[in-house]
């Protein structure tokens, strides 16, 4: 990735003139495809994809449901063949970046894997999350039984 323009030497200098609503971030934990419904195993990949995407942990719960939205989306299109639903689902993945494009947009940028380990543990400090000590392997007792 380039590096980032100094601004200093940007041409557009104006500022957004909108200010933007803050809201207290909650992390949502994405919640299992729901019961009951048979659910195309191309759904099922996608959504595990979504559940290991980097962009997971910026997700909040409300996020998750409008996701959870398109996944039945998703699964009628697999499952059906109904292909008018395709425009729905994809305007729903490009509102939380799954495209390179939508990730422009979004202003979202992929960083090496280090260098946003390195960045993840220093915000986790910054927001004073408690990270486990480090000691002994608790399953380092454990012993193979034949």
């Amino acid at each position: 990735m380039t590096a980032l323009k100094d601004p200093s030497v940007r041409a557009r200098r104006n500022k957004d003139t909108v200010i933007p609503t803050e809201i207290k971030f909650i992390p949502g934990q994405q919640p299992r495809l729901p019961r009951g419904y048979e659910w195309h195993p191309q759904t099922k990949i996608w959504w595990r994809t979504w559940r290991d995407s980097p962009l997971a942990e910026h997700l909040m719960a409300v996020d998750w449901q409008t996701l959870l939205t398109a996944a039945l989306l998703h699964s009628e299109v697999w499952t059906n063949g109904d292909l008018r639903l395709i425009p729905q689902v994809v305007a729903i993945e490009k509102d939380f970046g799954a495209t390179f494009t939508a990730r422009l947009r979004l202003r979202i940028q992929a960083q090496e894997a280090e260098k946003a380990e390195t960045q993840g543990k220093q915000r986790r400090v910054n927001s004073g999350m408690v990270q486990p000590k480090v000691g002994k392997d608790p399953r380092a007792a454990l012993s193979v039984v034949n």
